[in-house]
């Protein structure tokens, strides 16, 4: 392009190599910089712009390079005043590359309040303001001072739903929720009554079609040489997406933290070049250190048992050097001196220009692993223990079974899994028991019974069941647990004394008729024996009387002998029963 049109241009128009030397700045430009063409060799974009805005251009600057952007649009000040800057790449036929800055003046300024009403729109034509107007990625809108509208931009009308037309017959509050319309409306009035310069909100605006949208607005008053009020400005930004985003971010951040807190879990990485370790709050919480302190991954170690330090550095050497994950769980020693069982996980990520780090969490398990221990003694209690445990799901199906079952019935526990524990039971059983029993078990209450079983061979036993219905922590019925006890030999006992009791009652019936024959001569000749004494009678009478009493007496001792060698002959039958 020849150079005179681009001194003639309306645009400011600046050309740099991609190390911000300047190649070109045309006439507007230079004039503005106060500086003359043949200058401009001697400057750099340092000398145009300040450091901080030359920052926020950098990385799209190296998307242009890259190939993945053509050109792009971004807003620096030069000397406090705002220009909207579309910048693209250049290549010149030696292939190196430069920057194309084609600017005019995107913001009203110290320059625009002193045009006066009927200057005001050829002033911004002069500015190029008409094409930055129109092709503006940002929405554009002017007010007059009761809210009409007075001009807007395509982005405006793409942001709002609306069309040109269609604004002109709303208030500018037309487009607020009723929410933000009394805050809106004071604000309008400062504005205009110079109470504060500008202002920048973020509110979602109402669209037309209802699809609400979240903007960043931004007000200023544009006012004349003679501080009369001309027009409001407004630049409007959809950032729906970003504030979505950050609402999303918010969340899903909010949930890992509670997460984090409810599982007790935490995140780490370590950068292996740089030798730098980071923890999340959690894990400081778990080590009960800090969150002040800064650990290293050497005394990060030392915080590990003594038993686990080799283990733990072992396998972190073998993810560093062969890209095994880490998985471990091993005791950890805390900052106040508690022992906390942890669960360590790791990967080694290694990305492009980046480099080579480990990422991986923490997690206290400290209670999961005193339970599991405390499992495994009860379970081996269980195993081991004479009593038979049986443990059913809420619908009564067997989900396990110790040894004392399986030994008892002669069932292996493959062939108990998934059935009712009353396929063993044995037609002796008292029907009113078993329907009990059911009652109680629909109801979920404990109860406790005997019961008549059979084994797989037809061996029967009594067992004395104790059942327990077990519930989760939402008070749901989650298992029954029945424990029972082997009562046959107690039963036998039982009815051997029964029969015994029933054979004492009927000897002593029996005998008892037996004994009263010789026991009442013995009473009558005793009496006879006093009477004849009483009446002086002869010697011989009472030798008669005493003989007879001797043969009753005899009678007496054989009976009751009788009496003891059935008793006798009973209680040896007792024995060798339960021999």
């Amino acid at each position: 392009m020849p150079k005179g049109i681009l001194n003639t241009s309306q645009f400011y128009l600046l050309i740099t190599d991609t190390k911000g030397n300047v190649q070109y700045l045309n006439s507007l430009l230079s004039s503005y910089l106060c500086i003359t063409p043949e200058n401009y060799s001697e400057i750099t974009t340092d000398w145009i712009f300040s450091h901080e805005e030359w920052n926020k251009i950098n990385n799209r600057i190296i998307e242009l390079e890259n190939g993945e952007a053509t050109l792009f649009t971004e807003t620096l000040k030069i000397n406090n005043l705002s220009f909207l800057w579309e910048i693209s790449l250049l290549t010149s036929p030696d292939q190196t590359s430069g920057l194309l800055f084609l600017g005019t003046i995107s913001e009203f300024d110290k320059t625009i309040t002193v045009l006066d009403n009927s200057s005001t729109e050829t002033n911004l034509n002069t500015y190029g303001f008409e094409y930055t107007f129109e092709q503006s990625p940002i929405g554009i809108a002017f007010f007059f001072p009761d809210g009409s509208w007075k001009k807007v931009n395509p982005k405006f009308c793409e942001i709002s739903g609306y069309t040109k037309e269609e604004l002109k017959y709303l208030h500018w509050t037309d487009l607020l929720m009723p929410k933000y319309l009394e805050d809106a409306q004071n604000l309008w009035q400062q504005l205009i009554h110079q109470e504060i310069p500008q202002h920048t909100a973020e509110i979602p605006l109402k669209g037309k079609n209802e699809d609400n949208k979240w903007c960043t607005l931004h007000f200023f008053p544009v006012f004349n040489s003679e501080n009369q009020l001309l027009f409001l400005v407004t630049y409007i930004e959809d950032v729906s997406l970003r504030k979505n985003i950050s609402n999303q971010l918010q969340r899903s951040q909010f949930l890992l933290n509670n997460l984090g807190k409810n599982t007790s879990i935490g995140d780490w990485q370590y950068d292996i070049t740089t030798n730098t370790l980071e923890w999340t709050d959690e894990i400081f919480y778990i080590h009960e250190l800090p969150l002040s302190a800064t650990p290293t991954m050497e005394e990060s170690l030392t915080y590990f048992a003594n038993e686990h330090q080799d283990i733990v550095k072992n396998a972190i050497q073998e993810l560093i050097t062969k890209g095994a994950p880490l998985d471990l769980k091993v005791k950890l020693i805390t900052g106040n001196g508690n022992i906390r069982w942890v669960h360590i996980l790791g990967n080694l990520i290694v990305e492009n220009h980046n480099s080579p780090r480990i990422m991986g969490s923490i997690q206290n398990i400290t209670h999961i692993q005193e339970q599991e221990e405390l499992i495994s003694q009860l379970s081996l209690i269980a195993r081991k223990t004479s009593n038979i445990i049986i443990l059913t799901d809420k619908h009564r199906k067997i989900i396990w079974v110790n040894e004392a079952y399986t030994k008892l019935t002669g069932y292996t526990i493959e062939e108990v899994l998934g059935r009712n524990p009353s396929f063993v039971q044995f037609s002796g059983t008292d029907p009113i028991t078993i329907e009990t029993l059911r009652n109680k078990l629909n109801n979920a209450e404990p109860y406790r019974c005997e019961l008549l079983n059979q084994g797989k061979s037809g061996n029967t036993f009594w067992l004395d069941l104790d059942i327990q219905p077990l519930f989760n922590t939402n008070n749901e019925l989650n298992r029954f647990l029945g424990i029972e006890t082997d009562i046959t030999q107690q039963k036998a006992v039982m009815q051997l004394l029964t029969e015994q009791n029933e054979k004492f009652k009927e000897i002593a019936f029996l005998q008892s008729h037996v004994l009263r024959r010789p026991i009442s001569s013995i009473i009558g000749l005793c009496y006879l024996i006093n009477l004849e004494n009483e009446r002086k009678l002869d010697f011989d009478k009472i030798i008669e009387y005493v003989n007879h009493l001797n043969i009753a007496a005899n009678e007496t001792d054989q009976v009751i002998r009788n009496i003891m060698d059935k008793v006798n002959y009973i209680s040896n039958l007792s024995v060798d029963s339960t021999a």
